[in-house]
């Protein structure tokens, strides 16, 4: 039996005449194997680009508060210091093995790890300038 599509008949047209006719089969027609195994292969790896893209969207928070708690005690134990809150010594004890923490975070190669990395390396940059504009000024006035 074959299947056959018409074009709608309308007032003006002429009589219906079959557009296309194929044999009704039970079976999709496919494509030859080795474009079949590509297409999977292909399909294979999107699916696991975008389920890494997916994993990467994520945001674990607790690295987030954990690199943030390492990230305060060294700029506050400096106004703590002068305050006389807290002895520079014991700043340090705490410090030191917050910033090793960090590092080991940062390493790791997390989303927020990278987040981290690019902070540091934007605060140096911005410690760098503003001491290499400080220091002249600051020589220039005592001079």
């Amino acid at each position: 039996m074959a299947v056959t599509e018409f074009v709608e008949q309308t007032e003006t047209s002429a009589p219906v005449q079959p557009l296309a006719v194929r044999p009704a089969t039970r079976r999709p027609i496919s494509p030859p194997r080795h474009l079949s195994q590509q297409h999977l292969r292909q399909q294979r790896r999107l699916r696991q680009q975008r389920r890494l893209r997916q994993q990467r969207q994520t945001t674990n928070w607790t690295r987030v508060g954990a690199l943030m708690a390492a990230g305060a005690p060294p700029v506050a134990a400096i106004p703590l210091y002068i305050l006389g809150a807290l002895p520079m010594s014991w700043a340090a004890l705490l410090v030191i093995p917050l910033m090793a923490a960090k590092t080991v975070m940062i390493k790791r190669g997390s989303t927020e790890g990278r987040w981290a990395g690019r902070g540091m390396l934007a605060g140096l940059v911005a410690v760098t300038a503003y001491d290499g504009l400080r220091i002249p000024m600051a020589c220039l006035t005592h001079a």
